[in-house]
């Protein structure tokens, strides 16, 4: 566990020192999809999906941003999926 977290670390003072811009979309990215997985499931039998979908579609496209700078290919293409499906979701609900 101890190996995990440091290497975890070490990733982040590494995406910090690479582009602070990129350290900071990753953690909103993040961030915002635990937040809609909060909406979502603890709102649980009735949660508010438009709130949820917007936090998943503002994380999805943060997160497609930053895996295409870090050149992360297979993260690029399922936040490329879920930022385009967040969207069908939004334009479905509304």
């Amino acid at each position: 566990m101890n190996k995990l977290l440091t290497n975890v670390l070490e990733d982040w003072k590494k995406t910090w020192h690479m582009n602070k811009w990129v350290f900071w979309g990753d953690a909103i990215g993040v961030g915002s999809s635990i937040l809609a997985s909060l909406v979502f499931n603890l709102g649980m039998p009735d949660p508010d999906l438009l709130t949820a979908i917007i936090l998943y579609a503002i994380g999805s496209i943060l997160l497609m941003f930053t895996s295409y700078y870090k050149k992360d290919s297979w993260l690029l293409l399922l936040m490329t999926w879920y930022t385009f499906i967040n969207f069908v979701g939004i334009i479905k609900f509304i």
